[in-house]
């Protein structure tokens, strides 16, 4: 476990190569791959909105670890081309493309906040491609659990619009990739005014300011698709049950998580039937960024042991 005075450590900055794959419908998925070149592979979903870059600041990190990390664009996110009316299981055949492209058999995924239900999606879907998972801070499906009553205001309201599609959300969304772009200071000011101190502590600190505005930027370079989309999907019911997923799930929660609220969390470790959950007191919803090293060491170890199961089971 990293000591408190590791974690405003931050290594250099290490830029990244953008590259995107061509999929069978003529849409290009971006993404961009370091760390170790020979490490376990962990494909990285960001949270809403979010690009490939989401993350550390520190990207030396998955390399001392043993772990190749590739950062995925959704549809109409960064460099992604856009997907009118997709939903949560269209992503796993875009993944499966990505991964044949990559030469990559089997794989774990990463789900960051609204990048969970695709994680999860993924985890029911194509299960025999994926070592194992791990959600963040994760979006579960809302209509399980009371938990969006809690949650700030600007989200219950995106999240009430689009119960009623993309058209009445968009209109907000717009008004707010207009704010993100001309203003990101006020923008962020806007979604972290809840934020509790544990998660304020995080935001001030400058290298994470500057990856939240990279981030942001490289998000909304398409405009408000992306977003819109991942808003009514989380917002409305998911097309599979957690239920049925047997793949190996490390989830990680903030107890003190304004944003997705630990309940959440509680309900969907409750429903997934081999889940290792991790409920934090004293993190919130940046909770990523002081447990990047542990999140990335346990997911590396989780993906030994399924290794070490397989090779009993098949001496």
């Amino acid at each position: 476990r990293l000591k408190k005075a590791d974690y405003r450590v931050y290594g250099p900055a290490i830029p990244l190569t953008s590259h995107r794959v061509h999929l069978p419908d003529g849409r290009r998925l971006a993404y961009v791959d370091y760390g170790e070149p020979t490490g376990q592979p962990v494909l990285l979903f960001p949270g809403t909105p979010g690009s490939r870059l989401q993350g550390h600041p520190d990207r030396s990190i998955p390399a001392t670890i043993g772990v190749r990390l590739i950062g995925v664009d959704r549809p109409g996110y960064g460099l992604s081309d856009n997907q009118r009316h997709r939903t949560l299981l269209d992503w796993p055949a875009d993944v499966e493309v990505l991964a044949d492209h990559l030469g990559l058999e089997r794989f774990a995924v990463l789900g960051i906040s609204g990048g969970g239900p695709y994680a999860a999606a993924c985890a029911w879907k194509i299960p025999q491609r994926l070592t194992t998972v791990s959600l963040v801070s994760p979006m579960g499906p809302v209509d399980e659990t009371k938990a969006v009553a809690d949650m700030p205001w600007l989200n219950r309201l995106l999240l009430t619009l689009a119960k009623w599609g993309d058209w009445p959300v968009s209109l907000l969304a717009a008004a707010l990739v207009t704010l993100a772009r001309q203003r990101p200071d006020w923008y962020l000011a806007l979604l972290n005014a809840h934020l509790p101190s544990v998660d304020r502590d995080i935001y001030i600190r400058p290298p994470i300011q500057t990856a939240l505005k990279e981030d942001l930027a490289e998000a909304l370079r398409l405009g408000s698709h992306g977003a819109v989309r991942d808003i009514v999907l989380l917002a409305n019911p998911w097309p599979f049950s957690l239920q049925e997923i047997q793949v190996p799930v490390q989830l990680w929660h903030g107890e003190q998580d304004a944003t997705v609220p630990v309940q959440i969390g509680r309900a969907i470790a409750t429903a997934l039937p081999n889940c290792q959950a991790r409920f934090v007191p004293d993190a919130g919803h940046l909770l990523v960024i002081d447990r990047w090293r542990q999140i990335l060491a346990d997911l590396c170890q989780a993906i030994d042991s399924a290794h070490s199961f397989k090779s009993a089971e098949n001496p």
